[in-house]
């Protein structure tokens, strides 16, 4: 056989190019970077809303929006009535972890309530935290 087999580091440099964002071009074998697309989360807050369809239309929105937009929505985190700003909190702890570049909301109005640790106000606004960690907000609803 004169055919040499193909080289294991060739499937290893493919998947490494892949999680790098590159991928081959379709006639030629050089690499071209992949256009990125902006890690995004996002939240609603429910304790508010006045039917729970509302709840699937905010969220939809955000959906939409990310589509619409070329961003990649990680997920969506929801503060319910009876949870006491748990979904907020997941909402920081997913920040912390992906280092998203926004966090689409519904209306900016969700997040005028003070932030709550362990059953207590802390003293500032769910805005002013996420400004505080230099996260971009951006309203999905006009």
């Amino acid at each position: 056989m004169t055919d040499e087999p193909r080289r294991s580091s060739d499937a290893v440099e493919a998947l490494l190019a892949a999680s790098a964002g590159v991928t081959r071009g379709p006639s030629t074998s050089a690499a071209t970077p992949r256009q990125a697309r902006a890690w995004t989360l996002g939240y609603v807050d429910a304790t508010g809303l006045q039917r729970s369809a509302d709840l699937g239309e905010h969220t939809a929105r955000i959906r939409e929006y990310a589509e619409r937009h070329q961003l990649t929505l990680i997920s969506t985190h929801v503060d319910l009535p009876y949870e006491n700003g748990l979904g907020f909190r997941a909402l920081l702890a997913s920040i912390e972890r992906t280092a998203p570049q926004r966090v689409l909301v519904s209306r900016l109005a969700h997040l005028d309530s003070p932030v709550i640790i362990d059953g207590e106000p802390t003293g500032e606004t769910k805005l002013e935290r996420l400004k505080r960690l230099a996260v971009d907000v951006q309203e999905v609803f006009p």
